[in-house]
């Protein structure tokens, strides 16, 4: 979609360029204010001079512990492949779950087994330090691809530590999961 509205994808229109987007809230993103606003938006970025900064729109999942770690494995897959198998290795440890996050959360709560708090932030970390290294490869497209790993790694830790919180003792952890449901929903960031 951030290629389509910007003039570099294949997509035909808007529906196509959202087409990849199928899970919950779909109602909320693929209806016919946002198909136009995209379409707008593509207009607006087509009417502009050749070397002007064209508006960017970034969708991220605030809470999709699994998607996110795919995103930063494919992301390091293509442009790193040795930094990959670190990440692999670090996000290895919530494959005991299934991708069930809920019982990540209980049993990294309760001390079944450890958190796999100190690796998601080992892997920020490294993708952190390699900044400048990895978006600076091929423009602007490296530039978004890697803007979308780091917040992808961003949101691993944010999940797991979210996740866990779920199970916390007291009243105070469902204040703060209370707080913070509106996390769970889609972003969206019109740069």
């Amino acid at each position: 979609m951030n290629r389509y509205v910007r003039g570099l994808s294949d997509d035909q229109n808007a529906n196509q360029a959202l087409g990849g987007f199928k899970r919950f809230p779909t109602w909320m993103w693929r209806n016919t204010v946002v198909l136009e606003f995209i379409d707008w938006l593509r207009d607006y970025n087509s009417s502009l001079p050749q070397e002007a900064t064209k508006s960017r729109l970034l969708r991220s999942r605030l809470v999709s512990l699994y998607t996110s770690i795919e995103s930063v494995l494919g992301y390091l897959d293509k442009i790193d492949p040795a930094a990959a198998k670190r990440a692999r290795y670090r996000y290895s440890c919530f494959e005991h779950f299934a991708e069930d996050t809920q019982a990540y959360g209980y049993a990294a709560n309760f001390g079944i087994t450890e958190s796999c708090e100190r690796d998601v932030i080992e892997q920020l970390i490294e993708l952190r330090r390699r900044a400048a290294d990895y978006a600076s490869r091929d423009g602007r497209v490296a530039q978004d691809e890697f803007f979308f790993a780091e917040q992808n790694a961003r949101l691993v830790l944010n999940a797991e530590r979210y996740y866990r919180q779920c199970f916390a003792a007291g009243v105070e952890s469902w204040n703060w999961r209370d707080r913070h449901m509106a996390e769970t929903l889609d972003a969206w960031l019109f740069i």
